[in-house]
């Protein structure tokens, strides 16, 4: 517990902005961990309409454009928390 309350201590000191994924969250972060409203930002997650699900077709030629065999799996990630 007060390994955490070192690194919230240094977040706060140290970091120039936060993103909170709603406006609930931003006042949480403000009244639970006392960081100033100013330092935080709503972004709000969704995904955009380009991101809409397109036909068989057109799934087909990408995996033609790309040489994709048979089904795959895309995964984004980090090793970091």
């Amino acid at each position: 517990m007060a390994n955490t309350k070192r690194k919230l201590e240094l977040v706060k000191k140290e970091s120039a902005a936060i993103i909170a994924v709603s406006k609930n969250t931003k006042k949480d972060i403000v009244e639970l961990l006392g960081i100033p409203e100013r330092k935080i930002y709503v972004v709000y997650e969704g995904v955009p309409r380009r991101f809409k699900k397109v036909s068989g077709e057109t799934i087909e030629k990408i995996k033609e454009k790309y040489r994709i065999k048979g089904s795959y799996l895309l995964s984004v990630s980090t090793l970091e928390p």
